[in-house]
């Protein structure tokens, strides 16, 4: 397994304290725990290990997406786990948006959450069971015709929607200019026909994730 160095953010005390003598028996003993990321400062991965960051995400949905999108800016390889107590299917789009790689009901078992930290540390996406069945459901009713008319450069930018980059981020990835990354993000949302860089996730999880190899999402139960 890779090394990994772990951050905890969660505003409740008692679950903070208990969750970290969870994991601090395991290999994510948490490096440091707070309630706000900004108590921690900023997260800078080391050489040779992944951070990943267990958020909660129950209690201020809002700021803990901007929170998770200020953290991709500063590593775009970091691994944010986002945990909810209520479902709602708009919140976990956000989530997936900002860039969170995981989104885990607060109740799930140590064992779930774990293998959860296991897979993510690995690439996977792991998102409620719930939700993948209302991306299907819900997703914009276009079909999957619609990806023959974007070219090779817009398939990857999609690529990166899916995985929640920001343009920055994108620029970075595929050694372009940030300007010529937003003049791509609008002839996809024209091309799909979308409204948001949010639709265009969805659009790219539910059509193709057979047909350009988007990262793999697994339900988790």
């Amino acid at each position: 397994m890779p090394s990994v160095v772990t951050f905890l953010i969660e505003t409740n005390a008692l679950l903070r304290e208990g969750l970290g003598r969870i994991l601090s028996e395991t290999a994510y003993s948490p490096a440091a725990l707070a309630s706000s990321l900004h108590e921690i400062g900023p997260v800078r991965t080391r050489e040779g290990c992944t951070t990943i960051v267990i958020m909660d995400a129950a209690h201020d949905h809002d700021e803990s997406c901007r929170q998770a999108r200020m953290l991709k800016d500063e590593d775009p390889t970091a691994r944010i786990v986002m945990l909810f107590e209520q479902y709602d299917f708009r919140q976990v789009l956000n989530a997936f948006h900002a860039g969170a790689n995981a989104y885990l009901m607060k109740s799930v078992s140590c064992e779930v959450l774990l293998k959860t930290l296991d897979l993510v540390l690995l690439g996977e996406t792991i998102f409620p069971a719930k939700a993948l069945c209302s991306v299907r459901d819900k997703g914009p009713s276009f079909g999957i015709e619609n990806v023959g008319v974007l070219s090779s450069r817009e398939l990857a930018i999609v690529r990166c929607l899916v995985d929640g980059d920001p343009n920055k981020v994108i620029a970075r990835k595929l050694n372009i200019a940030e300007a010529t990354v937003k003049v791509h993000v609008k002839a996809i949302l024209r091309k799909i026909q979308v409204k948001n860089r949010t639709q265009a996730a969805v659009w790219g999880t539910s059509r193709l994730l057979d047909d350009i190899q988007a990262p793999e999402m697994k339900a988790a139960g």
